[in-house]
């Protein structure tokens, strides 16, 4: 190993050179290996806020990282997974709104309550409103 001052270098016997960087504490940025991070987020979900890489994340992501469901938090990071390997995580932040998985929501033509997202049963709300008589 070669150090110098704001540099390393590591060579092989055979005068080879494995590896190059800047030593650190020298403010100089690295890039940050997202993928293997969201693969151990995915493994841990619970450790994603107290990560020492969460407040690198962008805005947008960040926050939509930071719920209270591990289920859907796993499954988020498994949809920034997919995206991680085409695109880097500031491109996702910018085109945000545009790569969001569809997920279905309700549908508005039905009447079913099950569909609504507060489970709202609008048949026994209306029949709270009193009838209206004929010629009154």
């Amino acid at each position: 190993m070669i150090l110098y001052w704001d540099h390393y270098k590591v060579v092989s016997h055979n005068g080879e050179i494995l590896s190059t960087g800047p030593r650190q504490y020298m403010n100089q940025t690295r890039e940050i290996p997202w993928q293997s991070i969201l693969k151990n987020w995915k493994q841990k979900p619970r450790s994603i806020v107290y990560s020492r890489y969460f407040p690198y994340l962008p805005g947008r992501i960040a926050y939509y990282l930071n719920i209270e469901s591990m289920k859907l938090r796993k499954e988020r990071v498994e949809w920034l997974l997919s995206l991680i390997v085409n695109h880097d995580m500031q491109e996702i932040d910018e085109k945000f709104y545009e790569l969001l998985p569809n997920e279905n929501q309700f549908d508005s033509s039905s009447d079913d309550s099950t569909n609504h997202p507060y489970d709202v049963d609008w048949s026994i709300y209306d029949s709270l409103q009193p009838t209206v008589k004929a010629g009154v």
